[in-house]
């Protein structure tokens, strides 16, 4: 005898039966023959809350920016001593290899020197003064402020990556000593 309270269906009833099918990915959750000890199993509602990609993106966002601000922290120079800024460039590793740094007075001198037939000669230096505006010279020679001053913040040095570049700037440019941009 069939069971089958859906009026639709009983209209068209047959004498057999119509075998009933789960869709096709569906997970059983209904067991009619399941002891009665056991217990009923209670939807769990699955959580989205990381599952989005809405969450995920913020989360990531959130990530990045805390990396900024950290990054930006520790970039800051402007509160920091000459000998507190020597000590920072000789353990970044960021900083082109050959500068060296020494204070003489009041003022941070980054340069770079080479050898030539046992010679030593400065051929790139940076004079980081007390204000933190800087002078640089090539060769001898007083590089004009217009040729790196898209490095600085109104004239002065307040990042330490903004002395990194300046050294390397400085470094390429006495790499190709023979064509000087100025």
């Amino acid at each position: 005898m069939r069971r089958d309270t859906n009026k639709s269906r009983l209209k068209t009833k047959s004498e057999r039966p119509v075998r009933r099918l789960l869709r096709e990915g569906a997970v059983p959750s209904i067991f009619a023959n399941v002891p009665t000890y056991l217990p009923k199993s209670e939807e769990t509602p699955i959580s989205t809350k990381k599952a989005g990609s809405s969450s995920r993106h913020e989360d990531e966002t959130r990530r990045l920016d805390e990396l900024e601000f950290s990054f930006n922290a520790s970039d800051d120079i402007t509160h920091l001593s000459h000998s507190d800024i020597a000590s920072k460039l000789q353990s970044d590793s960021t900083v082109p290899h050959g500068f060296i740094t020494i204070i003489v007075g009041d003022s941070l001198f980054i340069y770079l020197l080479r050898t030539a037939q046992d010679m030593p000669k400065i051929v790139a230096c940076i004079c980081l003064k007390p204000d933190m505006t800087v002078v640089c010279s090539l060769e001898d020679k007083r590089v004009p402020a217009a040729q790196y001053e898209d490095l600085l913040m109104n004239g002065q040095v307040a990042k330490l990556s903004q002395m990194v570049n300046l050294m390397a700037r400085l470094k390429s440019w006495q790499d190709v000593s023979s064509s000087k941009p100025f």
